[in-house]
């Protein structure tokens, strides 16, 4: 079984901070209702590893008998230690010896669904919420419960229920706003997560990660919403950042995950919030210093710029499949000296598909040009070659030549797939002579295969580079 921290993608010992970042991270890609059991699996773990700081202090009822208090103290310590299946077995025991009386059936359902019992874990609390139906505690728990099990219907209901009660803890209002997402609620999504916001606001250095988040989350509405809420999402936006300067520099990862969704709401508005990201740049750069506020603003406007090109009816698929492949790690800007074989391989590959296409698709790098000058880039050396050279044929079997002797090699390319009429079938003249076509005896070396010198080092790092 998977410990806590590897659930979470983190290394034994991870901190408080790089735990919050994995389950806020996680949560909002395996939502409750698209992935539940994988959603319930983060929850538990990250409910697991974070501090507990903030839980309220509840108080049972048991039954009156020294032996059902030490069982109830063995589970408490049990549940403390997250020894999670002793703890179950010796609750399912107190439950069988004393009945469901109140602190042993809130644990039970707790250790439950700490050990994935969720459909178990949700008729515990279902009970509980009948025979305390004033409890708060029980109420966001069925809530949780019926969350992790995938119930989000009867998940919406309760957490409006324990609302209703006044719960307001940060996680709850998290995982509620989530919830109302999934739901279509957007409206309550958005003013949930500016309670949260409100909430977590008392101590910001405690809860920068979840007014990250929570500020993400309302930008991300926008974009679903249409953007009815910006003004209010801009406006809280701008006192947070001007408040969290002092923190900004330890959670750049998470800033640059607020700001592409920042930028892509504005950059839809078609250029009338030049104020607001100027202001918005000015709060980054005193948190990180110019250097840093630059960098990370330039690399997020290159993200939003292919974003808005991928949403271009203009653009074919076959140009952003081009784009995607070129720009897929080192790109085609990289010096060609210090390319791999197989880099320069794909470099030719994509020419040669580029070329066939030619001049059809002339207007879309015109429309690249003009509108997304960062992606037009990457293409314009080859682009400018095409528009001077003065036979597209010379061009081909220039580029063919070098291909093919590549090919021999390496695998993977997709112009013969895509072109096999270019295939070259017949024997080959050369100086006047007549020459049979190479014929390979050896399989093709992958990448990642051993290098066949013997080195033990995977092909692209050895013999593959030259």
């Amino acid at each position: 079984m998977k410990s806590d921290y590897e659930i979470l993608g983190l290394e034994e010992g991870a901190d408080e901070k790089e735990i919050k970042r994995a389950y806020f991270k996680l949560v909002r890609q395996f939502t409750p209702e698209k992935a539940p059991e994988r959603f319930q699996e983060i929850r538990e773990a990250y409910e697991n590893l974070k501090s507990g700081k903030g839980k309220a202090v509840l108080t049972f009822t048991i039954p009156d008998d020294p032996f059902a208090k030490k069982m109830l103290e063995q589970i408490e310590t049990r549940y403390r230690q997250h020894v999670y299946w002793e703890a179950l077995e010796t609750a399912e025991e107190a439950v069988r010896r004393f009945g469901e009386s109140e602190g042993f059936l809130y644990y039970l359902g707790l250790l439950q669904r700490k050990n994935y019992y969720s459909g178990k874990s949700v008729k515990s609390f279902e009970k509980l919420v009948k025979l305390y139906p004033d409890k708060v505690e029980y109420a966001k728990e069925l809530a949780i419960s019926y969350l992790e099990r995938g119930y989000g219907k009867k998940a919406y209901a309760a957490f409006g229920k324990a609302y209703d009660m006044g719960c307001r803890e940060i996680d709850f209002l998290d995982s509620y706003a989530i919830n109302c997402r999934e739901r279509g609620d957007e409206e309550r999504s958005f003013a949930l997560l500016l309670e949260v916001i409100a909430a977590g606001s008392a101590d910001k250095k405690e809860y920068m990660m979840q007014l990250l988040d929570a500020h993400t989350g309302l930008f991300v509405l926008c974009m679903e919403c249409g953007g009815q809420r910006l003004e209010q999402a801009k406006e809280s936006l701008l006192k947070f950042m001007g408040e969290a300067v002092p923190y900004m520099a330890e959670y750049l990862e998470d800033l640059e995950s607020l700001i592409k969704n920042v930028m892509y709401v504005c950059n839809d508005k078609g250029g009338t919030e030049e104020k607001f990201l100027t202001d918005v740049f000015e709060y980054l750069k005193q948190g990180l210093g110019r250097d840093k506020a630059e960098a990370l603003w330039m690399k997020n406007m290159k993200r939003i710029r292919v974003l808005m090109m991928e949403k271009d009816a203009r653009i074919s698929d076959f140009i952003l499949a081009a784009y995607e492949y070129l720009t897929r790690g080192s790109g085609w800007e990289k010096a060609e000296e210090s390319r791999t074989l197989f880099e320069r391989f794909a470099l030719l590959d994509v020419k040669l598909c580029i070329l066939e296409e030619w001049p059809e698709i002339r207007k879309e790098f015109e429309i690249i040009r003009t509108e997304y000058p960062d992606c037009y880039k990457v293409f314009q050396g080859f682009i400018e070659t095409l528009e001077q050279t003065k036979s597209i044929d010379f061009l081909r079997e220039k580029l063919k030549k070098e291909y093919d002797r590549m090919e021999l090699d390496v695998s993977g390319g997709k112009y013969y797939e895509k072109y096999p009429e270019r295939r070259r079938q017949e024997n080959v003249i050369c100086d006047g002579y007549e020459e049979e076509p190479y014929v390979r005896m050896q399989p093709k070396v992958g990448r990642n295969d051993p290098c066949p010198c013997g080195s033990g080092k995977k092909y692209k790092k050895c013999c593959g580079k030259a």
